[in-house]
């Protein structure tokens, strides 16, 4: 085994968000809430839409928001897959003075053995954008 980790990009998200729900000052951050509302997930090993009813909990504090978001995927197949998301997002100034998104996130996935049992067997990172519809997110596993 390879002991130097590789990423390896095996699909991609594209989630559809509501509207922020602010629930104020807690512990020296602010907890805002933004429910999932569904999405996509496409690549070459799978393919599904993301149910309703997800959401991300977010801390926020100074620029930097603490992502954590738990959603259904529903596969082509009819298999359904557990995920969360945890993370971070930062706003900085790039070297032309220009606002820069840094958002990554770990990704963990729970789903019964068959088809996506892979899933339970490696840990994944994104890279994700906002978008004006939703958030994008490119999935790679480490290997």
């Amino acid at each position: 085994m390879n002991s130097k980790p590789e990423l390896i990009p095996v699909f991609e998200a594209k989630v559809k968000i509501g509207d922020a729900q602010l629930v104020g000052s807690v512990h020296g951050y602010q907890r805002r809430i933004v429910p999932v509302l569904g999405g996509e997930v496409f690549g070459e090993n799978i393919r599904g839409e993301i149910l309703e009813g997800g959401s991300d909990w977010q801390q926020i504090h100074d620029n930097q928001v603490r992502i954590e978001t738990r959603y259904t995927i529903k596969t082509s197949d009819n298999h359904l897959i557990y995920m969360v998301n945890r993370g971070i997002r930062l706003t900085k100034q790039n070297e032309t003075n220009t606002p820069e998104t840094y958002m990554r996130t770990h990704t963990f996935f729970e789903v019964e053995k068959g088809p996506y049992q892979w899933l339970n067997e490696s840990l994944f990172l994104s890279t994700s954008q906002k978008t004006n519809q939703g958030i994008h997110h490119q999935f790679y596993q480490l290997t």
